[in-house]
């Protein structure tokens, strides 16, 4: 099962609660004043492995050597809601996807002999409305549990916190660097997390649809995060009325709530994985110098994003740009990595520029295109533009793509401070990065020559230089005029109406 159809099903668990269909075992069909229960077994074997209900009790015991193995759902899945807890036995070594599939059970305990949970069945258990305690045996060597939360043998990674635990806090252990996949998915109790210091990533849907959550302590350790990892949380809400550009550490986690133009701030490095997925709202997007790597489907299907710069961005990750239906051009100054889908359906992208010869194409005519499928191939009206005998041009010649041989060095005209080609916002937010951060954000001598466009070699490169660059952006101020005495500069101010 996919992400979304996982999260979907989450909604719904969280919306109807208790509500569901009832299961074949109790369904009845009333005939005048009598009703008829319909039959269904309570036990059974496939292989080696046997299965049990007791309905008395609501034990699901499942016994046997070896793996659990059927096509489809459980032979159990009528029955998952007389479900109160599953127990499964030693000498079960596997689990399948769907074992746990909407079971309605309270407690689920896991043999010494368990080495593995297949597939999405980790994401199955947060599908399990009622579940508040999952137990491991001792002496199992993949799996362990500490107060009822799921990890696993080392400890690693947070596995599961189960959804009814009814603990309005948590504190994840010293220790643990991954909160796994849909680790605490739809959890209905907790207030506030504390994660450790050490902690690494903090993976897809992983608070997802938390609805009580407010507060989330992140430690300095944390490197990744996937954007899509707080939705339906207050954290995420409290967060977005203070800033839409939602940062932890250095990551860009959430844009969902921007609107407009988009500088994103300096200081971040990451885009994180759908981080602007279907935000229809956002028309450009300005990259900062050292951002280096934006996340998978970060700003999937954006369809209203028309202007993009991508600063010096060095990777960029599987869908990146999929489905930005209205970007025309593309220049990618020092890419690294193209993920496989990172341009694919923009469909009005004419021309993308890849400056760095070597830079590594997922080779899959999808990559870049303007749509298609593989049973009917994909199209590319555009240009694809690189250095002789670089990849970009490999690329383009492989697909049947339009190609065009760029020169191997941009002549930089006045005001170009990051050497695009061109004068734009970029080059505003450049100036600012340096005058800011100079150490951090620095221009060599050649970029600091053409940054300075007011006054100049009298005054250096300061925020007057950054304001005549956003006059040019804006029309106020064409770059042939560039430079401009600080006079000009404030008689073209003042033409503007006030307000």
């Amino acid at each position: 099962m996919e992400l979304k159809k996982f999260l979907a099903a989450a909604l719904a668990v969280t919306v109807i609660g208790g509500a569901l269909p009832v299961s074949a075992a109790t369904a009845a069909e009333e005939i005048g004043d009598g009703v008829i229960i319909t039959d269904v077994s309570t036990s059974g074997k496939f292989g080696d492995i046997s299965w049990e209900l007791d309905q008395q009790t609501g034990v699901l015991t499942l016994s046997g050597e070896g793996p659990v193995a059927y096509e489809g759902y459980s032979p159990w899945n009528d029955l998952h809601q007389e479900v109160t807890s599953i127990v499964v036995e030693e000498g079960v070594t596997s689990l399948p996807e769907s074992v746990f599939s909407l079971c309605y059970a309270q407690t689920l305990d896991l043999p010494s002999t368990l080495t593995e949970i297949q597939g999405e069945a980790l994401g199955f258990l947060g599908l399990m409305p009622k579940l508040t305690e999952i137990r491991v045996a001792e002496g199992n060597t993949s799996y362990t549990s500490v107060d009822g939360v799921l990890f696993d043998k080392d400890m690693d990674t947070l596995l599961k916190y189960p959804i009814q635990k009814a603990d309005e806090s948590y504190t994840v252990p010293e220790g643990v660097k991954t909160i796994y996949d849909t680790a605490f998915l739809s959890q209905r109790y907790l207030k506030s997390v504390t994660l450790p210091e050490g902690l690494e990533t903090v993976s897809e849907a992983a608070f997802y649809n938390c609805k009580q959550l407010e507060q989330i302590d992140f430690p300095e350790s944390v490197t990744e995060i996937c954007g899509n990892a707080f939705p339906g949380t207050p954290w995420l809400a409290a967060r977005q009325e203070e800033d839409p550009l939602v940062i932890v550490n250095d990551i860009l986690v959430n844009g969902l709530a921007a609107e407009g133009a988009v500088i994103i701030p300096n200081g971040v490095r990451r885009i994180a994985p759908f981080a602007f997925e279907f935000n229809t709202n956002i028309t450009e997007v300005y990259i900062p110098l050292y951002v280096e790597s934006i996340g998978k489907s970060a700003f999937f299907h954006c369809s209203g994003l028309k202007k993009l710069d991508t600063g010096e961005v060095k990777e960029i990750d599987t869908g990146a740009f999929c489905g930005c239906s209205e970007v025309t051009e593309v220049t990618l100054y020092n890419a690294e990595k193209i993920g496989q889908y990172a341009f694919a359906d923009c469909e009005k992208l004419w021309l993308i520029t890849i400056e760095n010869p070597e830079c590594e194409i997922y080779d899959d005519p999808a990559t870049i295109c303007y749509g298609g499928n593989e049973k009917d191939g994909y199209t590319f009206g555009g240009t694809i533009s690189g250095l002789e005998g670089s990849t970009a041009l490999d690329y383009a010649k492989k697909y049947g793509y339009n190609y065009d041989e760029m020169l191997p060095y941009v002549i930089t005209c006045t005001g170009d401070a990051n050497g695009d080609g061109k004068v734009d916002l970029g080059d505003a937010v450049a100036v600012l990065q340096y005058v800011a951060l100079p150490a951090k954000y620095s221009l060599d001598e050649y970029h600091l020559s053409v940054a300075d466009v007011v006054d100049k070699d009298t005054s250096g490169v300061n925020g007057k230089d950054a304001l005549a660059l956003m006059m040019v952006d804006a029309g106020l101020i064409l770059d042939q005029e560039l430079p401009v005495t600080s006079a000009k500069l404030d008689e073209k101010l003042a033409e503007q109406p006030a307000g």
